[in-house]
C-alpha cells in the first residue's frame, strides 16, 4: 500500500492562497510532477508560508498570525492522518531577494529545529533528529551512501534553489507556451544567466507582460488573466504542463536538480 504523504509546500507567499491558487498548487505537486516522474504517490498538499519556517525557531521574535511549522504539522496530522511528509520551500524569501542563502544550511537548520521541537510528536521528532545527526556526520554535503527515500514516520525536505520558478526557466519553451513564434518587444533577456535570484519577477512575469502587449500571443493570455503576482500558481502549473508536453523541453526540465531531488524522495 503506498505511503500517505502530506506535502507542506510554500506557494504564493501565503499560507491561505485563494481557491484557484490552491487548486493550481495542488495540481503541480500532486498531479503534474508525480505523473511526470512515474511516482505512485499522490501527496496531499498543505500550503504554507516561509514565515512558518522562520517561526519554527523560537529564538526569533514571534510572528503575528503565523503558525510555526511544527504546530501546523500536528494540526494537519490530526485533521487527516498521513504516514510521511515532505516540506518544500523556496531558498530565496520574497521579502529579501538579495539575501545570501545556503540550501545545505537551511536543510540542517530545519532538521535541527524539528528534532528539538517542543510540539512535534514522535516518531517525527526522533527521526528528524536522527536525520540531522546523519547529515552533520557527512564529510561534505555531497557525501552520501544513497539518496534519501521517504519512509513511514519521516519528514523529507526539498529546498528549491533559488525558488520553484527556476524549474521553468526555458526561453523557447516559455515563448511557445505563450503562443509566440518569436520574441516580442520588451522580451526579457537574462534567460541564460545562472545567478537570477527571482526568475518569477525578472523573467516569467516580464515574458507574460510582453506577450500581453504583443498582437500574436496565444489564447492562454485570456484564460489566465492575471500575472505572476496575482495568479502565480496558475501560471506555474500552465508553464510546467507546457514544458512537459514538448519532447525537447521535457528532457531539459527532468534534468533539473529540483526534479531529481523530488524523484529521489517520493516513493
Amino acid at each position: 500500500m503506498p505511503l500517505r504523504i502530506a506535502l507542506f509546500v510554500e506557494g504564493s507567499g501565503s499560507s491561505v492562497p485563494s481557491k484557484q491558487e490552491h487548486g493550481a498548487l495542488a495540481r503541480i505537486w500532486s498531479e503534474i510532477l508525480p505523473t511526470a516522474l512515474g511516482c505512485v504517490s499522490r501527496p496531499r498538499i498543505v500550503p504554507m508560508s516561509k514565515r512558518s519556517l522562520v517561526a519554527l525557531d523560537r529564538s526569533n521574535p514571534p510572528l503575528t498570525g503565523t503558525l510555526p511549522l511544527d504546530l501546523l504539522f500536528m494540526q494537519e496530522l490530526a485533521k487527516q492522518p498521513f504516514d510521511a511528509a515532505i516540506v518544500a520551500w523556496d531558498l530565496q524569501p520574497p521579502w529579501d531577494p538579495q539575501a545570501a542563502r545556503c540550501r545545505w544550511r537551511e536543510t540542517l537548520d530545519l532538521y535541527r529545529l524539528l528534532g528539538h521541537s517542543p510540539t512535534l510528536a514522535d516518531p517525527w521528532r526522533a527521526r528528524s533528529q536522527a536525520r540531522y545527526e546523519a547529515l552533520t556526520a557527512r564529510t561534505t554535503p555531497a557525501t552520501r551512501t544513497r539518496p534519501h527515500q521517504l519512509k513511514r514516520g519521516e519528514i523529507g525536505v526539498l529546498c528549491m534553489e533559488p525558488m520553484f520558478e527556476a524549474l521553468l526557466v526555458d526561453e523557447p519553451g516559455i515563448r511557445a507556451a505563450l503562443g509566440l513564434k518569436r520574441s516580442p518587444a520588451d522580451w526579457p533577456t537574462a534567460w541564460k544567466r545562472t545567478n537570477v535570484r527571482d526568475p518569477d519577477h525578472s523573467l516569467l512575469g516580464p515574458a507574460i507582460g510582453a506577450a500581453k502587449r504583443s498582437q500574436t500571443s496565444g489564447p492562454i493570455l485570456k484564460r489566465i488573466s492575471g500575472d505572476m503576482f496575482t495568479r502565480k500558481n496558475e501560471w506555474d502549473a500552465y508553464f510546467l504542463e507546457s514544458l512537459l508536453a514538448n519532447e525537447a523541453t521535457r528532457a531539459r526540465l527532468l534534468r533539473r536538480p529540483l526534479v531529481r531531488r523530488l524523484q529521489e524522495i517520493l516513493p
